[in-house]
């Protein structure tokens, strides 16, 4: 019995890997662009990228957990950016929470973000905002603020 919820244990942070790295990548189809922003920051549609959004995903395992995926990303006017992964096991009980610092630059279709350390490296993402929906990278986010 022992062995059995080690299994389970390890599939569940298995899977909790996972949807960190599933929301760190992004690999689901957005809708079809409709504004993407200008060169700069701080004017013009670019400006849209400003505040919070986040996207949520639940899913269950193999062995029937139930999980949930928040990734919050958060463009400041300043080019601060910050990256909050919140990865739940809700039959085990467990939360994860990873949060990454960066900045961003936005250029006409595309956004630039270089993460902060102690990370490193860049990812150059397209995006569009429709109404309170940004695409980033394929991936849509709602505006929570």
């Amino acid at each position: 019995m022992k062995h059995g919820r080690r299994v389970v244990r390890t599939r569940t942070l298995l899977a909790l890997g996972f949807v960190t790295a599933l929301a760190a990548v992004g690999c689901v189809d957005g809708d079809s662009p409709t504004r993407s922003g200008t060169s700069g920051i701080g004017g013009g549609a670019s400006a849209l990228l400003v505040g919070q959004w986040s996207r949520t995903v639940v899913f269950d395992d193999d062995a029937g957990d139930i999980h949930s995926s928040r990734t919050i990303w958060r463009f400041d006017d300043d080019s601060s950016a910050k990256r909050t992964v919140i990865a739940t096991s809700v039959a085990a009980g467990i939360t994860d929470t990873v949060s990454t610092n960066a900045r961003w630059e936005a250029t006409a279709t595309q956004v630039t973000i270089t993460y902060q350390q102690p990370d490193s490296g860049a990812v150059t993402f397209p995006y569009t905002v429709h109404l309170s929906t940004l695409t980033l990278g394929g991936v849509q986010f709602v505006r929570d603020e």
